[in-house]
């Protein structure tokens, strides 16, 4: 298989549910089971799960390469948003959870907010 460049984002997710407590292991399986839910409603594989990372990647099965990583386009809008930030006072972090939201509502994963 063709092997592009791979851009890592790492992400810290604190769940809000006050009547259990999630093991980390919990939290990644939940994730993974959400991602193969959607993923290929997109064209997308289902999550691949290493120790430590879950991708997801479009592939043409044809001739065996990976045409898109869903994290390509988010970091390409994250480093866009970045660079082209007037304020200051926002942190990376921030923008990071900017570019996340607008990807999910291009690809539907969310609703869009009304306008």
């Amino acid at each position: 298989m063709n092997h592009d460049k791979i851009y890592l984002f790492k992400v810290n997710i604190q769940v809000n549910a006050d009547k259990h407590i999630f093991s980390a292991k919990e939290i990644k399986n939940k994730i993974r089971a959400a991602l193969d839910q959607i993923a290929p409603q997109f064209g997308y594989d289902y999550a691949e799960d290493s120790t430590r990372v879950l991708t997801i990647k479009l592939k043409d099965r044809n001739n065996s390469k990976v045409l898109h990583r869903y994290w390509d386009e988010m970091r390409s809008l994250y480093l866009k948003k970045k660079n082209n930030n007037a304020d200051l006072h926002k942190r990376s972090r921030s923008i990071y959870a900017e570019a996340a939201h607008e990807i999910c509502q291009k690809y539907g994963f969310i609703a869009k907010e009304p306008q």
